[in-house]
């Protein structure tokens, strides 16, 4: 019985490795980010325990640390979703009102409207640095803009693709 227990165990932690994290994993993770912290929190202290083993260094989790984290994450998503959810209202709202102002548009200038948005929002995607100018703090000017900068590209993007498709469109 000690064997198969044993056994058990080892397939667990091997598939709970830094190197190979599962899906499940994953998607486990994100459901907890929303629902518990505290094991989320649990998680974490024991993958990073794990990974730190793996590179050999005889750092600690911080659980304070990673806690802060978890509500910068929260934070961060939650407002995303509120600046999501404004670019995509501003966005109908001006179809709605281009409509009722200008009348129905042809489809090509609704298709261009939608093509820039687009555009701007692989643009956005494709300039964005991250890694190649980030400092310990994260905190330089050059950072902040870069940031920025992606997230203006993104919600006027994104506005302008529900613009694009709440517009009224003339048909003929």
């Amino acid at each position: 019985m000690s064997t198969e227990t044993d056994d058990r165990e080892r397939k667990r932690r091997e598939a709970y490795t830094p190197e190979r994290f599962p899906t499940w994993e994953i998607l486990r993770g994100l459901a907890l980010v929303l629902f518990s912290k505290r094991a989320l929190t649990d998680r974490a202290v024991v993958h990073d325990r794990r990974l730190f083993e793996a590179l050999g260094t005889n750092e600690e989790p911080r659980r304070r640390e990673i806690e802060e984290n978890i509500d910068r994450l929260r934070a961060s998503y939650g407002s995303a979703l509120l600046i999501v959810a404004a670019s995509l209202a501003v966005g109908f709202v001006l179809g709605r009102v281009g409509g009722v102002v200008f009348g129905a548009a042809s489809p090509v200038l609704l298709e261009l409207i939608g093509d820039v948005g687009v555009g701007l929002l692989l643009w956005a995607t494709l300039a964005l640095l991250g890694y190649e100018i980030m400092t310990p703090k994260n905190a330089t000017l050059i950072e902040k803009l870069d940031r920025w900068a992606y997230r203006i590209l993104y919600i006027v993007g994104s506005a302008m693709l529900a613009l694009s498709t709440s517009w009224p469109k003339a048909w003929g």
